[in-house]
């Protein structure tokens, strides 16, 4: 007759596969870990850059709406910029934001007037009664190695140029 039957195994996999199942998840998890993160790192310094100019619209049309010189003050060594005689867009407070601070998180911010060649850690930008800008500017929004650069003419036109 027969002899005796030898034992089949179910199909399985080798240690060695599964390892390299493990070391590929590892690579492709590991890349879109940095994709995410670089991604994150610039939409965050969009969110910056609109914020910052909507704000310097905010403070323009107010000083055209109510016939006024209007103030801009920014700090560039607390990356902090204000606007007291301007109420936010909630009217619950005057403009001031710390684009240290989450949700924007910068490394740094310079502003100089185009006609300089050195920025300035303290800078008070002005909008007269015609929404007109005291000088042309150029501000600097940076977050870890990306750049955004706002350009604000003495019209009051307020352009990205990235």
């Amino acid at each position: 007759m027969h002899g005796p039957q030898p034992k089949t195994h179910p199909p399985a996999f080798t240690l060695a596969e599964i390892i390299i199942v493990i070391l590929v998840i590892s690579i492709i998890a590991a890349a879109a870990t940095v994709t995410f993160s670089s991604a994150a790192s610039h939409v965050q310094l969009n969110a910056a850059a609109d914020k910052l100019a909507a704000d310097l619209a905010l403070a323009r049309d107010h000083a055209r709406l109510n016939r006024q010189t209007v103030d801009v003050y920014f700090d560039c060594e607390t990356l902090l910029y204000q606007c007291p005689s301007v109420l936010n867009l909630t009217r619950s407070r005057n403009i001031s934001v710390n684009l240290a601070r989450s949700p924007y998180d910068l490394s740094r911010l310079k502003v100089r007037e185009l006609s300089e060649d050195e920025s300035e850690e303290k800078y008070t930008l002005q909008f007269d009664a015609m929404g007109h800008a005291s000088a042309p500017v150029a501000i600097t929004l940076v977050r870890s190695a990306s750049i955004v650069r706002l350009l604000l003419y003495k019209d009051g036109r307020i352009e990205r140029a990235d």
